[in-house]
């Protein structure tokens, strides 16, 4: 086959698909309009472009899953100690940073770092999260009585009875035991943590998809100012001298 069968069946494919997605999300509609902008069809997303699209999003995404954090410490603080709130969203900020940087450098490594970061600390923070839950039904699940500092205190035998024992009044013991109030609303936690997971869900997959095209983009763009023996040796190095 030759180069120019080569090019008119590439252009026929290309029309094909156009005709196809004209179809799908219809000729002229805004979710057409939407993802040609983005080059999921024929259209191409340019660099430039998509930096700027990639730092908004990085930006936004990550202030999304701060302000989470924030809230759960300031409204929940029995799911999980302040300081890992803390802990979480001073990591998000410096991935944030870094992921910026990145991109206004247009460095491929400093995309593939934060890559990695976003997708450790999404691993680390929805593990984190159902670990919490595990632990927040197994403590809701032990008598009060049987926490350690509990079994022989004197002014908790009557709320033993049940598990009714407050935070205040164990508070002022050396009982261990969580609060009545802390497992009378497990099923509301348990819609907290399902909404927690897909923030979090979300907030990290959308801009490391960001970042995966960037990176594809500049890497095209780059190997096509290079020959073959540039890209395999390096540009100042020749095969015969390897």
């Amino acid at each position: 086959m030759s180069g120019g069968d080569v090019a008119e069946r590439v252009k026929s494919d290309l029309e094909s698909h156009k005709l196809k997605d004209d179809r799908c999300c219809g000729e002229g509609s805004v979710a057409g309009k939407v993802l040609g902008e983005m080059g999921a069809f024929e259209g191409y997303f340019p660099v430039t472009k998509l930096v700027q699209q990639f730092q908004f999003d990085n930006c936004f995404s990550f202030g999304i899953f701060i302000l989470t954090c924030a809230l759960s410490a300031a409204f929940a603080p029995y799911w999980r100690p302040i300081y890992w709130d803390c802990f979480w969203i001073v990591l998000a900020i410096l991935i944030v940073i870094q992921g910026h940087v990145a991109s206004q450098w247009l460095s491929s490594f400093g995309l593939v770092a934060y890559l990695s970061m976003v997708l450790l600390l999404g691993a680390m923070n929805m593990a984190h999260l159902l670990a919490l839950r595990s632990e927040h039904v197994r403590t809701c699940a032990i008598s009060q009585r049987e926490f350690i500092g509990c079994y022989d205190e004197p002014s908790l035998q009557e709320c033993f009875l049940g598990s009714r024992c407050t935070k205040a009044q164990i508070a002022a013991t050396d009982c261990t035991a969580a609060g009545a109030e802390h497992c009378d609303a497990i099923d509301g936690m348990n819609i907290g943590f399902a909404v927690n997971l897909l923030i979090s869900f979300v907030t990290f997959s959308e801009p490391a998809w960001w970042a995966t095209l960037l990176f594809i983009r500049l890497e095209g763009a780059r190997m096509a100012t290079r020959t073959p023996q540039e890209i395999l040796n390096g540009k100042d190095v020749s095969a015969e001298q390897i």
